[in-house]
């Protein structure tokens, strides 16, 4: 999916660059983003690439807010990826780690 693929490169410019100008608003956009996985069919690389960028905005900090909206985020991937044999994804991350059944 594109808009997970430049929401990566928007927090990359932050980090590399340190302009942390945006940084505050890119949780509207992980939020909407995964309120658009949660309606489609992501691929496992859209997945995965997903919440890399998630973790990797957490692991910078923030507010509980701002850690909820992620959380709330990342369950997105848990409907996207919902499968009827009864099959249980797991994602490891530094900062979270996320199972879906």
């Amino acid at each position: 999916d594109q808009n997970v693929i430049v929401l990566a490169e928007i927090l990359d410019f932050c980090i590399e660059s340190l302009d942390y100008s945006v940084f505050d608003a890119l949780i509207d956009a992980i939020v909407a983003i995964g309120d658009m996985l949660r309606h489609s069919d992501p691929t496992e690389t859209t997945i995965n690439l997903y919440l890399d960028v998630v973790d990797l905005y957490v692991s910078m900090g923030g507010s509980v807010e701002v850690i909820q909206a992620a959380d709330d985020s990342v369950d997105a991937v848990c409907v996207a990826t919902e499968t009827d044999d009864g099959t249980t994804s797991t994602y490891d991350r530094a900062v979270f780690s996320l199972a879906c059944a």
